[in-house]
């Protein structure tokens, strides 16, 4: 009696442990470049506000203007879609992937983190009203796509892709992991150039975009995280626990 009074106080500590540390913050590091993309965000947002960064955005988009010849536009103009009409395949091509190979909480964050951003996206558009660079309109139903801040394809790319960079690295390792992230991280430049050369934003929307869509894919990571943490540490029912042995 003793002995299986003792081992159920071991398996009430070891649960009360686990608790414990599914109940900490998760992903810590994280939470740390959040925040401080958050700080960048909140700095470039002041200077689009106040006008402060109008002759340093004009002067990048009018260098990047003279290298912007047809063949390269027309190379813009594809690779752009990698972060828009390329999603629409992408990301369902994504969560099936992930929830076949019964990765569940990996498809949940990936979209979060892509649904999450865009909407973000939308919203803040309605509330800067920023003008596109001259001479650039979109033709949305959408409301707030008129507008250049902050960049949808950028905050998006970077959610998306960098969700998926995230489960890379935790799913992969050597040459492959290394080699995953940098496709990913490659992809979210080359999305961010592709708006510069077509004139579609200014240099600080992209930044801007980058920033919040690092805050945004850390607030989904650090919340998936804690919820799956607390349902791993979840104390199993009687009808969840394995029989004992006779």
């Amino acid at each position: 009696m003793a002995i299986a009074q003792g081992d159920g106080q071991v398996q009430e500590t070891v649960q009360e442990v686990g608790r414990e540390v599914a109940a900490r913050p998760v992903y810590r590091g994280a939470v740390a470049v959040g925040l401080a993309a958050l700080l960048i965000f909140v700095v470039v947002a002041v200077l689009v506000g106040t006008g402060a960064s109008n002759a340093v955005d004009n002067g990048i988009l009018a260098t990047l203007a003279q290298f912007a010849s047809p063949p390269v536009v027309a190379v813009a103009l594809t690779l752009t879609m990698l972060g828009s009409e390329a999603l629409w395949v992408l990301l369902p091509l994504a969560l099936v992937v992930l929830w076949l190979r019964r990765l569940r909480w990996q498809a949940a964050e990936v979209l979060i983190a892509t649904l999450g951003a865009q909407i973000a996206n939308d919203l803040l558009k309605l509330v800067f009203h920023r003008p596109r660079p001259a001479g650039y309109s979109v033709l949305s139903n959408i409301p707030g796509q008129a507008y250049s801040f902050p960049s949808g394809h950028a905050m998006v790319s970077i959610a998306f892709y960098g969700v998926l960079a995230y489960g890379g690295w935790r799913l992969l390792h050597g040459w492959k992991r290394r080699l995953w992230m940098s496709l990913m991280v490659g992809v979210v430049l080359l999305v961010a150039l592709t708006r510069l050369v077509l004139a579609a934003h200014y240099p600080t929307d992209v930044l801007a975009s980058w920033a919040l869509g690092l805050v945004w894919l850390d607030v989904t990571l650090v919340g998936v995280g804690y919820v799956s943490g607390r349902r791993s540490a979840r104390p199993r029912t009687v009808e969840e626990a394995p029989a004992a042995a006779p």
